[in-house]
C-alpha cells in the first residue's frame, strides 16, 4: 500500500477531505494574514497621520508664540515712547509753568521797584519843601 502511515489506512475520500482541509486552513491563515497586515497598514496610516497633526499643532505654536512675543515687544515699545513723550510735555508744562511764574515775580519786582522809587521820590520832594 501506498498510505503514508501504514497503520492508519486512509478511507476512501479521506485524503481529499484532509486535502480539502488544510487548503481551507492555508487560505483561512492567508485571510487572517492580509487582515492583520492591512490593520498594521492602517495603524501606520493612523500614526503618520497623528505624527502631522502634532508636528502642525506644534508649528501653529510656535507661531502664535512668536506672534504673541513680537506683540509685546511692540506694546513695550509704544508704552515707552507714550511715556517718553509723557515725560516731554510734563518737562514743557513744567517749564511753561516755571516761565510764567519768574514772568510774573520778575513784573512784581518791577512794580514794586517802581513804587519804591516813586515812594523815594516823594519823600525827597517833601523833604524839599
Amino acid at each position: 500500500s501506498s498510505g503514508i502511515n501504514a497503520e492508519w489506512p486512509l478511507r476512501p475520500g479521506e485524503e481529499e477531505a484532509r486535502m480539502e482541509r488544510l487548503i481551507a486552513a492555508k487560505e483561512d491563515n492567508k485571510l487572517r494574514l492580509q487582515m492583520i497586515q492591512n490593520e498594521v497598514r492602517r495603524l501606520q496610516a493612523e500614526r503618520r497621520q497623528n505624527c502631522q497633526e502634532l508636528q502642525e499643532q506644534m508649528m501653529e505654536s510656535a507661531r502664535r508664540r512668536k506672534e504673541m512675543i513680537e506683540r509685546e515687544k511692540e506694546e513695550d515699545r509704544e508704552r515707552i515712547e507714550r511715556s517718553t513723550m509723557e515725560q516731554y510735555e510734563l518737562v514743557a508744562k513744567v517749564r511753561a509753568e516755571l516761565e510764567e511764574y519768574y514772568g510774573t515775580l520778575t513784573a512784581e519786582a518791577a512794580r514794586q521797584e517802581r513804587r519804591s522809587q516813586w515812594k523815594i521820590q516823594r519823600l525827597e520832594l517833601s523833604n524839599l519843601r
